[in-house]
């Protein structure tokens, strides 16, 4: 495993498109990532959209938690996780969060 990161994620509502419910705490969840700090056209999507490892440790209202993060591959990105970065989580091409790197590990 390469960098670890506590995250704080705010999921969206299934009103809003988003998942029924947020993950369970302590659930190993492998959603895909995309920085916001990363300009991207459609040719290059492939090369900003990454697969993440996450836990999430605790729930601080019903649609925002906290987690760790990291890539689940060591050709990633990890320079782009550090404190202040925003992200996106995906589930396919859904967007279930949106969320920013608290503090590295």
């Amino acid at each position: 495993m390469g960098k670890l990161v506590r995250t704080k994620l705010t999921w969206l509502t299934k009103q809003e498109g988003g998942r029924n419910s947020m993950i369970p705490i302590g659930v190993r969840y492998c959603p895909t990532l995309i920085m916001d700090n990363l300009e991207r056209s459609f040719e290059q999507e492939a090369d900003v959209r990454w697969s993440a490892d996450m836990h999430n440790l605790e729930v601080l209202t019903p649609e925002e938690s906290i987690a760790t993060l990291s890539y689940l591959v060591p050709e990633a990105p990890h320079h782009f996780l550090e404190p202040g970065n925003s992200f996106k989580l995906y589930e396919g091409d859904k967007l279930v969060a949106c969320g920013v790197i608290l503090e590295t590990d």
